[in-house]
């Protein structure tokens, strides 16, 4: 996770910027993902893992954004915008959750 940690309450803490670094050096993209609904997997509290559950899982995956000519410098940026599209993605999916999605795909671009 790239909180460096799951999340207790399901908030999207903010981003280590290890990984990221690594991707302005190779100059490779970054794809945002939403890792959606799995507190019921393995509980809310981080400390204390339950037994694993079948449950629904879903993965939204954004469009890939470019680290080309970005440099150490450009990390605290990148982070931020990074955090935001995945924020973006989840709220997305809790949006459109519920009776009325069914099995649907979300669309997330």
């Amino acid at each position: 996770f790239p909180e460096g940690t799951r999340s207790g309450d399901g908030v999207v803490r903010p981003f280590k910027k290890g990984g990221l670094v690594l991707a302005i050096q190779a100059q490779m993209p970054v794809v945002p993902v939403a890792l959606c609904h799995t507190r019921s997997i393995a509980g809310a509290k981080i400390e204390a893992f339950k037994a694993i559950e079948k449950c629904d899982v879903r993965l939204v995956v954004g469009k890939p954004i470019s680290t080309v000519g970005m440099a150490f410098e450009d990390r605290d940026k990148l982070a931020a915008t990074l955090h935001a599209e995945v924020v973006r993605l989840k709220t997305l999916w809790e949006s459109k959750k519920g009776a009325e999605l069914g099995n649907a795909e979300v669309e997330p671009f």
